[in-house]
């Protein structure tokens, strides 16, 4: 009798999925789990429901499952053997589009300097681009390169006055600040990049389940900007507190990577409470990415994965977390 396989199919966006003519929803709370029998490869097509904003082109996709004395391989996902099951995490196809579209204007502004006056443009023409048009000399263009939307403001940096622009982008924001010669003074890109509080300031989500952000200020140093010490906290969120067992023993795995100081929130009042973080670092090992298994598991246990991530076929180092009404009484190796 052949052995049956059994693939989940997860995304962290929602998506149909087909497989010889059965359909089946995915959403990153609802994996779909495909039973195998005797299939040497299995194809599938996936189609996203929407995209995620009018800058990018959904298409359906094709993809392949490859089964193979070593487990099963997918060549358009990443593959996650779990021993008793494997996880195909596909990824519905995007396209960014062109910024193609009307040219559209901005922001506008006067900067006016010992040596002449500008008359500054920002505007939307296949990305973003500045009209600077000096007084008494002929006008001209510069291309700025990503973003569809922003606004135009001059920052004083010590005696310098720079031209400021907090563009939105696909992935989130950008800030650019430029010199009287129109020259980068710096360029950053996050979640969030923006002038506050006086100070060039970029926030990047750090992947946890509570939410947790970097948030990292430049200062003008030496006639450069210098990136300060990144902080570490919730500073355009409320934290996500853990709802599940699972969700909490991905946390401490995570908070214990980053180095965070909550990382034992999910230890205290039981009998790991005085386990170090150099113990439980020594035990975890060597890991730069974690996985919650895909699978419903019996209550009071939660299983998941430490790997090594930009591999496209990966076997996990599983642990399992024992609870006790939300608190980790045991860990062990499976």
């Amino acid at each position: 009798m052949k052995r049956m396989k059994t693939l989940v199919f997860t995304s962290k966006r929602e998506c149909v999925i087909e497989i010889e003519g059965a359909y089946a929803s995915i959403s990153p709370d609802m994996p779909a789990a495909v039973p195998v029998v005797g299939r040497d490869e299995l194809i599938f097509s996936v189609w996203p429901r929407r995209g995620s904003n009018g800058s990018e082109l959904m298409l359906p996709s094709l993809g392949r499952v490859r089964f193979g004395v070593e487990g099963a391989c997918c060549d358009s996902g990443v593959t996650v053997d779990w021993g008793d099951l494997t996880e195909i995490a596909i990824e519905p196809l995007s396209v960014a589009l062109p910024c193609f579209g009307p040219v559209r204007h901005l922001s506008s502004m006067t900067l006016s300097s010992d040596h002449r006056r500008n008359e500054l443009e920002l505007y939307f023409d296949n990305g973003l681009r500045l009209a600077v048009s000096p007084q008494g000399a002929q006008p001209y263009s510069i291309a700025l390169g990503e973003g569809r939307e922003g606004r135009l403001f001059s920052y004083d940096a010590g005696n310098e006055r720079l031209i400021a622009i907090e563009a939105n982008t696909d992935a989130g924001q950008r800030l650019i600040l430029l010199n009287e010669r129109f020259e980068t003074a710096l360029d950053l890109r996050g979640d969030r990049a923006l002038i506050e509080e006086g100070t060039p300031t970029v926030y990047e989500s750090l992947g946890t389940v509570m939410g947790h952000e970097k948030r990292t200020r430049y200062e003008l140093t030496g006639g450069g900007f210098k990136a300060g010490a990144p902080e570490v906290g919730f500073f355009t969120r409320e934290p996500h507190e853990p709802v599940s067992d699972a969700e909490r023993a991905l946390e401490l795995a995570s908070e214990l990577r980053l180095g965070l100081p909550g990382w034992n929130a999910f230890l205290r009042g039981g009998p790991l409470e005085e386990a170090s973080a150099e113990e439980l670092k020594d035990f975890f090992g060597e890991y730069d990415c974690e996985l919650m298994y895909p699978a419903e598991e019996p209550a009071g246990l939660a299983t998941i994965g430490l790997v090594k991530s930009g591999q496209s076929c990966v076997r996990p180092r599983k642990l399992e977390f024992s609870f006790d009404h939300g608190v980790i009484t045991d860990v062990n190796e499976l």
